[in-house]
């Protein structure tokens, strides 16, 4: 019999976010299972003279970190693509678009991506026309921050059916004065363009991306992430699936995934059992992922009563009530997970009232739906979210890095100060969970804590100060109620005995330090199932 190496955790703060709220003194852990915790002196005894100890030095120690959603896998794939980074003109993006072209084949798309309109004094995208003056040639794709819409040039149209020269109707191509397509398209047509121009990855190369990936994610003390809309764009689901298989049978998988898979990919697995297998301790084939609506930032969110800047911009839902009813409907009752994309209050307004009609067709009582992102969730849809078993998952960070063009430009100032209402849904008892949407923003979690606390927008805006939560909530938000929406509330989020090592080692308590500093707070190592896998400890 093989005996099982235990390790004590010690001389530090070891917050356990346990319901009773317990800090103790040591924790410690057999194999990759806590065994127990409480006191120095009384664990100590209890691990026996074999036991490995490591000396926290004062800093403290809270359960791995949750990310609740994220595109780990679509990042990886963007990795090769040239990212626009804060650029002081629209000009600016055209040395990115020559660049990129010396590094890419003669036949393949030119992408460049993160790039955002409203950042320049010009608070627009390149024209077709001005595309084609940088690369006539050849196609390039200049993607939104969102990713929810792209610039085009006339190469690029002609690859995906539009033709650049001619009216084109359909909702997602945009047209010009001249009744032409002026070179912008959104949704459907910009992940059209996204799977028809951006060369599919090789499964080593991708691999190799993803162990990049996974990485910056222990970097910022995650030890489990949804992957979400994996099956979009050019990147197969079946792709997906093999690289993390791969790197977990080869031991190189240091973060648990949920895969988060697009309807369509989902429907056609489905059959064939795979999504219903045991999996391994890495991955899982956990929620259908789909999308009610776009971007706020892109115009193209559903937000029936228009745009502060243009009210006549009244972008509809994707689909029809009757659409999201049976499809909801489908899942809902055969037991599945639906992970929602809505931002815009039509978005979210529309798919509780799916969930809601779902829920009285084939009552479930612990469906746990998301509503990714919601950021213009008003306190009646919370309540309603609450009864129907939905529970929302915030893009926290648009306070923080759009939070004053919601006010400016998008939403003006009594729509903007609601924003992903992380208080409305403390006060009336709903969980949440917090995330940053990488590759839209980079994973920050401390910042991301500290927005939810403080809601201090770039500039410094105090932006819905009702709206503001607790240190302890804000933890909760990557902690305890993120591995409830991953149905894994007896096995991770906090620090008990049973379940799995997952830890975070931060060098000061968020919840001892002034909220202001919250940000500054750093992430010293990261433990998963058991094993160090970034920073101090792995070294």
């Amino acid at each position: 019999m093989r005996c099982i190496e235990k390790t004590l955790y010690t001389n530090g703060r070891i917050v356990t976010m346990d319901a009773a709220g317990t800090v103790a003194e040591a924790v410690l852990v057999a194999g990759n299972v806590i065994e127990a915790v409480g006191s120095k002196d009384g664990l100590a005894a209890l691990a026996g003279p074999g036991c490995r100890t490591v000396d926290l030095k004062g800093a403290s120690l809270y359960p791995g970190f949750i990310d609740t959603h994220s595109h780990a896998s679509l990042y990886a794939m963007w990795k090769t693509h040239c990212r626009c980074p804060g650029i002081a003109h629209l000009e600016d993006v055209y040395p990115l678009i020559r660049k990129q072209a010396e590094r890419v084949r003669d036949g393949d798309g030119i992408v460049v991506y993160n790039f955002d309109d409203t950042d320049i004094p010009e608070r627009r995208g390149p024209t077709k026309r001005e595309l084609d003056a940088v690369m006539p040639d050849r196609p390039v794709l200049v993607f939104h921050i969102s990713g929810h819409t792209c610039y085009a040039n006339s190469k690029a149209l002609e690859r995906i059916g539009v033709n650049p020269d001619a009216p084109f109707d359909d909702v997602n191509v945009f047209l010009g004065k001249d009744g032409l397509p002026n070179g912008y398209i959104a949704e459907e047509m910009a992940f059209k363009a996204m799977g028809e121009l951006m060369p599919a990855l090789d499964q080593e190369r991708h691999k190799a991306l993803v162990r990049e990936c996974v990485a910056e994610y222990n970097a910022q003390g995650f030890t489990s992430a949804h992957d979400s809309a994996v099956g979009i764009g050019n990147l197969s689901a079946e792709t997906v699936y093999r690289t993390y298989n791969q790197l977990y049978e080869s031991g190189e998988l240091n973060m648990r995934v949920y895969l988060a898979t697009m309807e369509q990919p989902f429907r056609r697995l489905e059959p064939t059992g795979l999504l219903d297998g045991p999996g391994n301790r890495f991955v899982q084939y956990s929620a259908v992922k789909t999308l009610a609506d776009g971007s706020i930032q892109a115009g193209t969110a559903a937000i029936p009563e228009g745009y502060f800047f243009d009210p006549s911009l009244r972008p509809g839902i994707i689909g029809t009530q009757d659409y999201w009813d049976e499809m909801v409907y489908h899942w809902h009752s055969r037991g599945r997970q639906l992970s929602i994309h809505c931002n815009g209050v039509g978005a979210i307004e529309t798919i509780i009232t799916a969930v809601e009609r779902a829920q009285a067709r084939c009552p479930r009582k612990d469906a746990r739906h998301l509503i990714i992102h919601c950021q213009m969730a008003t306190d009646e849809h919370v309540r309603r979210m609450k009864e129907a078993g939905i529970l929302p998952s915030f893009y926290g960070l648009h306070v923080w890095n759009w939070g004053d063009r919601h006010h400016d430009i998008f939403l003006g100032p009594e729509r903007a100060a609601r924003i992903d209402p992380c208080g409305g849904a403390t006060r009336l008892g709903l969980p949440f969970s917090l995330h940053a949407d990488t590759p839209v923003l980079p994973q920050m979690t401390m910042q991301s804590i500290h927005t939810a606390v403080n809601r201090r927008t770039r500039a410094g805006r105090l932006l819905g100060p009702d709206q503001r939560v607790c240190v302890l909530d804000a933890l909760r938000a990557y902690t305890t109620h993120a591995a409830a929406m991953c149905f894994e509330e007896d096995r991770r989020g906090s620090i008990e005995p049973g379940k799995l090592a997952d830890f975070t080692f931060l060098d000061a308590d968020p919840r001892a330090v002034a909220p202001e500093d919250i940000n500054k707070v750093n992430i010293v190592s990261v433990i998963s199932m058991g094993r160090p896998v970034w920073g101090a400890l792995k070294d």
